[in-house]
């Protein structure tokens, strides 16, 4: 899943531009992919850098004191990133539209009887909403198809 910052919107509501528009987001996640492998190379390589110069001025049992601290000081601050991941993705996952909704307000009642709990669910879910029959109105799509084919030329 892309990330907001890596999507690209389509400019219009076609198939062809939904897809311009995911190809170019896979685009930019690659191209940011890749740039993260330059800086880490960059960081890899003033690492080999420091670690000669600082090799030069101590000694090898300072040196070793210094990689340990560094070493122990790089777990830390990945355990604390990794929870504060760990927990921006707890938070995330228990999003949902009951959490933090309360639609019992987005119904207005105005008439003189108490509404039932099942129509205030039923109207709270808008005016888009609409009850699936169980059965289609089946007579009248055969009754519309017969009524197409007779007048088909042939």
């Amino acid at each position: 899943m892309l990330t907001d910052a890596l999507k690209m919107k389509p400019l219009y509501d076609t198939r062809k531009a939904k897809e311009l528009a995911r190809r170019q987001s896979f685009q930019n996640l690659n191209l940011r992919i890749s740039m993260n492998h330059e800086m880490m190379k960059q960081h890899l390589q003033q690492i080999v850098k420091i670690s000669h110069s600082l090799i030069a001025v101590l000694s090898e049992s300072d040196f070793a004191a210094v990689i340990r601290y560094a070493e122990e000081h790089s777990d830390n601050v990945s355990v604390l990133v990794e929870h504060k991941l760990n927990m921006k993705f707890l938070a995330i996952c228990d999003v949902s539209p009951n959490s933090f909704t309360d639609k019992s307000k987005w119904v207005k009642n105005l008439s003189d009887r108490n509404l039932s709990t099942d129509e205030i669910s039923v109207l709270a879910k808008g005016f888009n909403f609409a009850v699936t029959p169980n059965f289609g109105p089946v007579s009248d799509i055969v009754a519309a198809v017969e009524a197409g084919i007779s007048r088909l030329n042939g």
